[in-house]
């Protein structure tokens, strides 16, 4: 872990120095990608996430957060809807981002979450709820998923959800639509917006002609971990794969891809779906980009956290 510590040292550094992507563009460089990018392409590759993907682990039930990482705010660890939750207080906003983290239903939090979430915390001044819900190998969507959703009808009786941005990446931005398309069968209120980035909305899906280009993931790799996470459910059982759910009276939408992931066409698709049913979804595509890229410290990210940003602000108005 350490030579990866040092890697991504290296992109923070260099995520500063470098012009995000927009300068590159007025510059007539929006052809490339900028050095921190390309780093993260060549080194942040299957090899790092399968180490990521066979930790089996029997335990992660309870997660710390590392002390080298600095948030704007404490947070706190709580249990509720009987698993580890951690929350983070509003500093003169109204707005909450209940964000579910990525890690194909097997891998809990990394520091780029982490890092994330602290950045759009300070930014906006926002509530986090982030749980740690429940993962493979000892647990599927037919456990956690009941959790998650019992977490929901609190954050729902407790919040005026018209001002709650329901965020998540790749497993996450998929567990998070799949949860809304519930809380609507349901009848329960609905969060005022969705920020998805990079969402697995078919554990099943993907492009393999991009396979060469994403550095990130290995589609037969993860389809396991897919096929493992829906258990007796099914792989196209909306619980598990949204893009199977219903569409229709959903929340204004907002997805992030890179032009370079697997994943990419399977977000285009739950954008096109979800325009067809009615609901105003945007994709926001990064070019070149791959998996999450919004959560790394590179330039091309600023332009898509600023983008975040001001989605959550504009509950708050």
């Amino acid at each position: 872990m350490g030579r990866t510590r040092n890697i991504f040292l290296i992109l923070t550094i260099l995520s500063i120095l470098i012009p995000s992507s927009e300068a590159y563009a007025s510059e007539g460089h929006h052809r490339r990608r900028s050095i921190a990018a390309w780093i993260v392409g060549k080194y942040v590759n299957e090899r790092i996430v399968f180490r990521y993907l066979n930790d089996t682990e029997t335990d992660k039930s309870i997660y710390v957060i590392p002390n080298r990482l600095q948030f704007p705010r404490p947070v706190t660890s709580r249990i509720a809807a009987g698993m580890q939750v951690f929350e983070m207080n509003p500093d003169d906003s109204q707005v909450t981002v209940f964000y579910i983290h990525g890690g194909a239903y097997v891998k809990t939090f990394t520091t780029h979450h982490w890092r994330f979430l602290s950045k759009l915390a300070r930014r906006t001044g926002c509530e986090l709820i982030v749980p740690n819900y429940p993962l493979l190998p000892n647990n599927t969507a037919a456990d956690a998923h009941p959790m998650m959703m019992e977490l929901y009808r609190q954050i729902a009786a407790t919040h005026d959800m018209s001002k709650v941005v329901i965020m998540g990446d790749s497993a996450g931005g998929g567990f998070s639509l799949a949860l809304v398309q519930e809380a609507q069968e349901e009848g329960l209120p609905l969060p005022g917006r969705m920020v998805l980035l990079s969402p697995w909305v078919d554990v099943d899906g993907g492009n393999y002609d991009l396979d060469r280009k994403d550095a990130m993931i290995d589609l037969d790799c993860v389809k396991i971990y897919g096929q493992a996470w829906a258990g007796e459910l099914g792989v196209t059982n909306p619980i598990v794969s949204p893009m199977f759910g219903n569409m229709k009276g959903l929340p204004e939408a907002d997805i992030f891809a890179g032009t370079w992931e697997v994943l990419m066409d399977d977000c285009i698709s739950v954008e096109q779906s979800l325009n067809a049913a009615g609901v105003a979804a945007h994709i926001h595509l990064g070019n070149k980009m791959g998996h999450v890229y919004p959560l790394y410290p590179i330039p091309e990210a600023k332009p898509a956290v600023t983008e975040i940003v001001n989605i959550v602000k504009s509950l708050d108005e």
